[in-house]
């Protein structure tokens, strides 16, 4: 990828097959792609296969279900995102498109290049496409050229101390910040100067009359800067009820960008403006979330945890599910906090919070509709998880499989992403559990479902987690086997796992004598490009464990801020430590 001056555009005029495209204003998500899309015919069979699947990915936007009283207090429950379906999407699309670009014989000397100007304006989804198209390109056919019409900030390093009300700087540093990682990820060269101006927001663009319906489909699909456009006018408009919705999004919009400062004060400035107690609970709840896992301040949590709490009668039947909320995310505080006690008295807080969490499933057994089925859902995976961290690896099966195999095995064909994400659970706990072969045989069902779905960004991990499996049955062929298909994935995908795998094989094929024999079929893998030297460093190398979950969303692909400390690896190790 080229970051070019806006000016800097006449060399590209001497290529045949060069697309041009100026971005408008406005953040529509996809848009920025669609109009590259447009210039392809269907006459190529791969690039039909490539159109398809981009209509694929717009139409599971634009299908996005989102329909309650308030849209945002009922669908958003949480601090965090979940991408990975779209992840997948934008990953099988890009493999088509990709496929459809050596297809039609473009090369390094005649690339197929795409210009956008008015870069600065291309809308969120696109660049992920874009971004991963070019993690994925392995050669030289394809160029994507950005020209700058003004400045992002670029070149300002701390641009994160804005006022959480200036929506002009919060759109302004969300296009900074993932231009910049754009920029660190692919390591473009820079021609030409980025221009000084630094880019102006237009406020006053048309937008829908649905301002809270809008906002919060922005939201779900991490189109961040439109989401933003949506809130302003929220704020800007004169109904009192908007307020308490507005700085509720803006909140958790700023906590998905990073900007944990200014998602804090919106929460807080969403509790001044609210005048329901249920709503008032429900702030203090994302506000507990936010100050355990960013702010990492139990103590202050505890603080909005128990000021919620104290919102809601017990007794009240409209209280049950924020109650039950609110004693769900206290008990991952306490968990936080057992982590680091002694071991006897860790095990007596652990078991303390294993009973408040069964009486916030008790509270709403009998509640009915969907937001009932998600927290119960969301208990027995924590309390699964909860038994995980103790070591209870039998009684988390049994949690884990009650609440969901019944679920999974009446679910319809189409839900097979679910019963993906179920058997690699249950077959890592199975395992853990000491029922070795059951654990396995769940595993290789999972892999067998991604490798039909073409689901290549779980099916990486599956191949590890199950590689790591057979390795600690002693199974090392079949587990050679595994880290080398995953190898081969994560190469597709230009993962960061790639040292993972060369590294895990070639300690696995030392013990076996095969080290000479491996290096090769790595190196065939990755196209001659193994440096030999690195035979002599596998020594050094020990394997890392595999997280019992599957990812909820794919860093690499949604290119949005992580928390510094993965609490659910972090406790799982924790309890590895002093077992």
């Amino acid at each position: 990828m080229h970051i070019h001056n806006w000016y800097f555009n006449n060399f590209y005029n001497n290529y045949k097959h060069c697309i041009n495209f100026e971005v408008k204003e406005g953040f529509n998500s996809y848009s920025s792609f669609t109009e590259v899309m447009n210039n392809f015919d269907t006459n190529n069979s791969e690039m039909k296969n490539a159109k398809k699947a981009w209509q694929n990915l717009l139409a599971e936007w634009k299908n996005t279900n989102i329909s309650a009283d308030s849209v945002i207090f009922s669908i958003i429950r949480r601090i965090s995102r979940e991408s990975i379906g779209t992840a997948k999407l934008i990953d099988l699309f890009c493999n088509k498109f990709l496929v459809a670009v050596d297809n039609l014989k473009y090369s390094s000397d005649n690339p197929l290049i795409i210009n956008f100007h008015n870069a600065q304006y291309i809308d969120r989804a696109s660049l992920r496409v874009v971004h991963r198209l070019l993690t994925m390109s392995k050669r030289k056919n394809l160029q994507i050229n950005f020209f700058f019409s003004s400045s992002l900030g670029l070149n300002v390093e701390d641009r994160n101390k804005f006022d959480f009300l200036n929506i002009n700087d919060a759109i302004l540093n969300a296009r900074a910040k993932i231009f910049n990682r754009i920029k660190d990820s692919l390591k473009p060269n820079i021609i030409g100067d980025i221009p000084k101006e630094l880019m102006k927001i237009n406020m006053e663009i048309e937008l829908s009359k649905n301002h809270n319906f809008e906002a919060a489909l922005a939201l779900v699909t991490q189109n961040y800067e439109k989401a933003l456009l949506y809130t302003n006018e929220l704020i800007r408009s004169t109904r009192i009820e908007n307020d308490e919705e507005a700085y509720r999004i803006l909140g958790i919009i700023y906590a998905n960008l990073g900007n944990i400062d200014q998602s804090y004060s919106a929460l807080k400035m969403a509790l001044g403006n609210s005048l329901i107690n249920t709503k008032k609970a429900h702030i203090e709840y994302l506000c507990g979330l936010l100050t355990t896992k960013r702010f990492y301040d139990m103590e202050l949590a505890s603080k909005h945890f128990n000021k919620g709490l104290s919102y809601l009668d017990y007794a009240n039947e409209d209280h049950k599910l924020e109650y039950s909320w609110l004693i769900n995310g206290t008990c991952f505080m306490k968990t936080i906090e057992a982590s680091k006690l002694k071991q006897e008295t860790k095990h007596k807080k652990l078991e303390e919070v294993l009973r408040e969490e069964l009486e916030a499933l008790d509270l709403i057994s009998k509640e009915k509709g969907q937001a009932a089925l998600y927290l119960k859902f969301n208990l027995y995976s924590n309390i699964s998880f909860l038994l995980e961290v103790k070591g209870n690896y039998k009684e988390a099966v049994v949690c884990w499989e009650q609440a969901f195999k019944r679920y999974i095995t009446t679910a319809a064909p189409s839900s097979e992403y679910l019963r993906k994400v179920y058997t690699y659970r249950s077959g890592m706990l199975n395992w853990k559990a000491g029922y070795k072969e059951v654990g396995i045989e769940l595993l290789q069902e999972s892999r067998d479902i991604s490798l039909r779905h073409e689901d290549r960004l779980y099916l990486e991990r599956i191949y590890y987690g199950l590689g790591y499996v057979l390795y600690q049955e002693n199974l090392m062929n079949e587990a050679l086997d595994s880290f080398l298909s995953g190898l081969e994935v994560a190469w597709q995908l230009a993962e960061d796992s790639l040292k993972e795998y060369i590294d895990t094989i070639l300690l696995i094929a030392k013990e076996n004598g095969t080290q000479q024999v491996y290096f090769e079929k790595i190196n065939c893998i990755l196209e001659g490009k193994l440096n030999p030297s690195i035979i002599n460093k596998s020594g050094s190398y020990s394997l890392q464990k595999p997280k019992t979950k599957l990812p909820s969303y794919h860093p690499s692909t949604d290119l949005e801020d992580v928390p510094d400390i993965d609490m659910n690896a972090y406790l799982i190790e924790e309890e590895v430590r002093t077992i």
